[in-house]
């Protein structure tokens, strides 16, 4: 209420000039009107920061910051909590599965420990990959394929664990080839092969909290969530690196590296691990100062670059050729049901488009909405995708903006963001 106020809450250009004081003075008619600019400037002010939370991927940061600004409001948003965490049967709960599996399950940059972070779409989201897609490594360094014979935990260290924890991770894997090995952070177990997984790896809390162990009970309810509880395991704190490297070192580390675009295309992409496994069958790759996969290369072929920004991958034009030759067939075109059964691993998820449309994004343009025939349900926005014709022949590849069922929908806007065309050296 204006005649409580002593000083402006929220500035505006309107009110820079003026006082509480000095407005409540004026008549009513020039101090509507001074309000009602300030009024409007606000609201343009927070609709603003809204879209550009939405661009960045912290929208979810920003509603639950601004559920604390009444009793309503925090109310609901609780409300909405629940929801995520055990949805209602009916429509309240479709949407909250649909809200989930909409959201972009890796995030770039940091994210604040906060009470409800578990509950929040994303982690929810790649939680529920994992569980679904993560499987067990199909053979060892080693090369031997026996059945894995436990589980190693490695806790009390923080990110990047490339650094603080690969020495660990490497003794473990020398001493019993066959050990499945996890990271024990604040919001539970991840495996090691997605170490640089956002927000996993920039979680912004106190160093204390990285010392602090899961309890037994929820190490247990993490395995049975991956399928491991039937493994022993044992916990680890890294200590110092050695000065001397430890032999065969290379060759662990390679498998790994290997492990990690492996369960990455599982997970995220769903792409089979047979399939992974096919691609990376002679991979080598090249490395940042930081240590860090910046190309992966297939048989001397660049196919795919690891996301510096958030863990994810990118494919390059090659790599989208590799696995849309697995394809037999297109996407259902838009209305069509599905017939058969769904799988854990559905596949690099495809956009098919109009005709008109393919001399364009065949050369690298984006893909608008509006030209879009059909697409497959599983497609993530912000996670990679081919853009395919009519008979399943690859048009270009990129990045969806959208889900498929807004593809279904929308007639404007972006609705896959183009890396690279596919037809650039055709004649079409």
């Amino acid at each position: 209420r204006l005649e409580e106020i002593n000083e402006w809450r929220y500035q505006s250009s309107e009110l820079f000039n003026w006082t509480p004081e000095e407005v409540r003075a004026l008549d009513s008619k020039e101090r509507e009107k001074i309000l009602a600019r300030h009024n409007l400037e606000v609201t343009q002010s927070e609709l603003a920061r809204c879209r550009e939370a939405v661009r960045n991927g912290k929208i979810w940061n920003l509603a639950e910051e601004r559920s604390h600004c009444s009793a309503q409001l925090r109310d609901a948003f609780l409300w909405i909590l629940e929801q995520l965490d055990d949805p209602d049967e009916g429509p309240v709960g479709m949407s909250s599965m649909r809200m989930i599996s909409s959201t972009n399950p890796v995030r770039g940059g940091g994210e604040n420990l906060v009470d409800d972070i578990e509950e929040r779409p994303h982690i929810l989201h790649f939680k529920s990959l994992l569980a679904m897609r993560w499987r067990i490594p199909g053979s060892w360094w080693d090369e031997s394929l026996d059945v894995p014979q436990r589980v190693v935990i490695i806790e009390g260290s923080k990110p990047p664990w490339r650094d603080s924890s690969l020495h660990t991770v490497i003794s473990c894997l020398t001493d019993e080839p066959r050990s499945i090995v996890l990271i024990s952070t604040p919001i539970g177990l991840i495996p090691y092969s997605m170490e640089d997984v956002s927000p996993w790896c920039h979680i912004d809390c106190s160093d204390d909290v990285w010392d602090l162990p899961l309890d037994e009970d929820e190490i247990i309810q993490e395995l049975f969530e991956l399928d491991l509880s039937d493994l022993p395991f044992i916990r680890i704190s890294p200590g110092p690196s050695p000065d001397e490297r430890i032999e065969g070192s290379k060759i662990i580390r390679d498998w790994l590296d290997r492990c990690s675009i492996v369960d990455k295309l599982s997970v995220l992409n769903g792409v089979t691990p047979s399939l992974g496994c096919k691609i990376t069958s002679e991979m080598t790759s090249r490395r940042s100062k930081t240590n860090r996969m910046v190309n992966v290369y297939s048989g001397g072929v660049h196919t795919i670059s690891p996301r510096l920004n958030d863990g994810g991958i990118s494919l390059t034009l090659e790599g989208a050729r590799m696995i849309n030759s697995e394809y037999s067939s297109s996407p259902l075109i838009f209305g069509e049901e599905f017939e058969g059964d769904e799988l854990d691993h559905p596949g690099l998820a495809r956009v098919m488009i109009v005709d008109d449309a393919i001399p364009f994004v065949g050369q690298g343009r984006n893909v608008m909405q509006g030209y879009v025939l059909g697409a497959d349900p599983h497609l993530i926005p912000g996670q990679p995708c081919l853009v395919v014709d009519s008979n399943g022949d690859l048009v270009a590849h990129g990045t969806a903006i959208t889900t498929a069922r807004e593809m279904a929908y929308l007639t404007k806007g972006l609705a896959v963001r183009v890396r690279d065309g596919a037809l650039k050296d055709s004649d079409v």
